[in-house]
């Protein structure tokens, strides 16, 4: 019963003789979700005093829709029944395929007492869809082709029983570009390829 991709958002239809309020809930089905995950530390070198090294590969298949297949964004061939919305380039018009498959990875450097009471660490991580585009809502995998890259410097300060941190991050996304019906064209994380942020957090514990 999870919430598949579907061809329009919640609560579009207000026209007569379209679906009733119940069911605005779009496509639903039945999915299967795995992922494998993995992580090192590193010792001392020449580069770093410690850092850490964290891996995932997530995996999203679609056994089947069991609601409002009317609705579900996908070719015939991936379940779905829209008509001609996903004939071609369906990855470019963020169709839904059966199989999706997406990788992160996140590698973090250690300096301790840079200055007194005051430890650095760069950051930095990436996620990219390795293959397809997730049929259910949210699932948390990038559309085929589309990344997500985020780095920043972390300062941690104690004074005392207070630990002070700092993060500035830097995010920029992207992902598949093309040309649909000769109107260049955007699909999962592109749309967002000009709107990178600069974000800095304080926090502290005590």
């Amino acid at each position: 019963n999870m919430p598949l991709n579907s061809s329009h958002p919640v609560g579009a239809y207000i026209a007569v003789g379209q679906p009733e309020p119940s069911n605005l809930d779009g496509a639903r089905g039945d999915t299967v979700h795995a992922l494998l995950s993995g992580a090192v530390t590193l010792n001392k070198n020449a580069f770093f005093d410690n850092g850490s090294i964290a891996a995932q590969l997530d995996y999203m298949h679609l056994v089947k829709v069991t609601d409002q297949k009317d609705h579900f964004n996908a070719s015939e061939s991936e379940g779905g029944s829209v008509a001609g919305r996903c004939a071609d380039k369906e990855l470019l018009r963020g169709c839904s395929t059966k199989d999706a498959l997406g990788f992160s990875v996140a590698f973090t450097p250690v300096w301790q007492q840079v200055l007194p009471s005051v430890d650095v660490s760069l950051v930095t991580f990436v996620t990219y869809g390795l293959y397809g585009n997730a049929a259910a809502a949210g699932a948390g995998i990038p559309p085929e082709d589309s990344y997500l890259a985020k780095i920043g410097p972390r300062v941690e300060y104690f004074s005392g029983k207070m630990k002070h941190q700092f993060d500035l991050a830097y995010t920029f996304r992207n992902g598949r570009t093309g040309t649909l019906g000769g109107v260049d064209s955007y699909s999962g994380l592109a749309y967002l390829h000009d709107r990178d942020t600069l974000i800095l957090t304080y926090q502290t514990a005590f």
